[in-house]
């Protein structure tokens, strides 16, 4: 198993959670906080390095929670990422996706118990 960054999933899936954590950062003015849609998938997937550990089924997490995780991304991937953060906020995939990462988020603090 190699690296992955726990905390950077954390955040990521944190984000991609709360509609309301999304509208704050998602539709900043730029004068605090900024992210979008892309910003929180690439943290959990990429910068955690939790994406090539799924696709190399090295991840070290049990079989429902890596089951959770790739539902997630393949979630996330309907998500057409070239639009206005407003229409994507509202985009009804976005409904599963808040409810799976939560459930997800679930599943991981109760595997780093």
């Amino acid at each position: 198993m190699s690296w992955i960054g726990v905390e950077l999933i954390i955040e990521g899936l944190e984000e991609l959670c709360d509609r309301q954590v999304q509208e704050k950062l998602w539709l900043s003015d730029g004068s605090s906080d900024v992210s979008s849609f892309s910003e929180a998938v690439e943290k959990l997937f990429t910068d955690s390095a939790l994406g090539s550990a799924l696709d190399s089924e090295s991840t070290g997490y049990s079989p429902a929670l890596v089951d959770s995780f790739r539902e997630l991304r393949t979630q996330v991937a309907k998500i057409d990422q070239n639009r206005a953060p407003a229409i994507i906020l509202n985009d009804p995939i976005l409904l599963d996706i808040r409810s799976l990462s939560v459930k997800t988020l679930h599943l991981l603090k109760q595997q780093l118990l």
